[in-house]
């Protein structure tokens, strides 16, 4: 049975110039979050036993402020092989006082 509703023909969507598609950001609340620090980058050359940890601030905070953690991480991290997924898993989830943040983690240990 045809559908009787008529319909619109579809117009083509127009790209911006910059090539991102056509949807632009909604007008609401102005942005009252203070300014993100600028990127940092650091070149280091890997040398055996060196893990490279991608994380996010719930992660990251705790790692800069508590000595206690990169103690236990640099620890069970640094042995002739990584941890196993669970323990990996564990170790970036362990609790640390005053930081409930959710954390993100990757790891890369050195060949």
């Amino acid at each position: 049975m045809p559908d009787s509703r008529r319909q619109r023909p579809r117009r083509p969507a127009r790209r911006r110039p910059d090539g991102l598609g056509s949807r632009r950001p909604r007008p609401g609340p102005s942005d009252t979050r203070p300014p993100r620090e600028p990127f940092r980058f650091h070149a280091s050359v890997a040398r055996p036993g060196d893990v490279l940890v991608l994380c996010t601030p719930g992660l990251a905070d705790p790692l800069r402020d508590t000595e206690a953690l990169r103690a236990r991480l640099a620890r069970r991290w640094s042995g002739g092989t990584p941890p196993g997924l669970a323990a990996f898993l564990a170790d970036a989830r362990v609790r640390v006082k005053g930081y409930a943040d959710d954390r993100t983690a990757a790891a890369v240990w050195e060949a």
